[in-house]
């Protein structure tokens, strides 16, 4: 099945499935498609498939250049377009239209900030483990209830106008995150109207970053009026969540990888944070493993989301 490919190589789903209908396309075909699974025939892959592959990716290369090419353009983008097209741009007639204004309102920019500056996203993290489990956890199927968290909420989109900005910096560039993404995400819990008020606050640890998140995590729990507890730590170094492809690698890429000190986790409902989520799978293996040793309800929150999709 296609779960169980991903769990043996890093590839997006979408694209495996793409190989898979490409290859079962070819006669004779080397795959065959049995309802959800496939499986290998006696058929090899011939060496005419690698010289159509090759092909067609050069051709792919050559379409993105001409489309990067329009992009750059300052002028002429109807001739350019008629000629890719095999056409006569002679035959064309050009249009007297007026430029585009350039020009850009101050308070339309403000009112832009202020609405990205008050868009939070809610999250809710998985409630299934991956197929095939995690073995080092040894866990497998549906997440218990007890072990899972309560919706979560995130500041921002990583990168945007708003508080995305300053979360790249501090990430990529000065190291540390600005006092005012603090302000950000007391507005954020704000506006959430929690019945549920944590006592205390975690985080997710990282042997690449060791003092940003736990910096920025001691800020804003003093903030809070509530303790910051590193409960958390790391059993032993992964590959960073963003190189892995699929959602099955994602989530064993942290199998084993963390682990609690039961001794700190206090029984009271606690905010786990992080900077950033993605396939959410850090934080549900962190929450669980907190839940396990006992912690009270979790709420997760984040500075940012990196999902591919947004």
């Amino acid at each position: 099945s296609i779960p169980q490919i991903e769990r043996m190589v890093n590839i997006r789903r979408s694209k495996i499935g793409h190989v898979l209908k490409i290859m079962a396309l070819e006669d004779p075909a080397p795959v065959v498609n049995d309802r959800s699974k496939w499986a290998t025939t006696a058929s090899g892959v011939s060496s005419q498939f690698w010289e159509r592959v090759d092909r067609l990716t050069a051709l792919r290369y050559e379409e993105l250049d001409e489309m990067n090419r329009y992009v750059h353009l300052g002028d002429g983008h109807m001739r350019y377009l008629v000629e890719a097209l095999d056409g006569d741009p002679d035959e064309v007639e050009p249009l007297e239209l007026p430029n585009l204004d350039s020009g850009v309102s101050p308070s339309l920019v403000v009112e832009a900030l202020q609405f990205l500056r008050h868009s939070f996203i809610d999250v809710e993290l998985r409630k299934q483990w991956p197929a095939g489990g995690l073995p080092e956890y040894d866990v497998r199927g549906r997440i218990p209830v007890d072990q899972r968290t309560a919706p979560g909420r995130l500041l921002c989109y990583y990168g945007d106008a708003g508080w995305g900005a300053l979360v790249k910096e501090g990430k990529y560039q000065t190291g540390r995150f600005d006092d005012r993404l603090i302000d950000g995400v007391v507005s954020m819990l704000a506006d959430w109207k929690l019945e549920l008020q944590p006592t205390w606050l975690t985080c997710i640890p990282s042997n690449r970053h060791p003092e940003l998140v736990p910096s920025f995590a001691q800020r804003l729990a003093d903030r809070l009026g509530i303790e910051f507890i590193s409960c958390i730590g790391k059993a032993k170094d992964n590959e960073p969540q963003k190189t892995m492809e699929n959602s099955a690698m994602q989530a064993l890429n942290l199998d084993g990888v963390f682990d609690v000190d039961k001794a700190l986790v206090k029984d009271e409902p606690v905010f786990l944070f992080d900077d950033m989520v993605d396939s959410q799978w850090t934080m549900t293996v962190g929450a669980w493993l907190l839940r396990r040793a006992g912690s009270g309800e979790i709420l997760p929150i984040a500075l940012a989301s990196t999902a591919n999709d947004n």
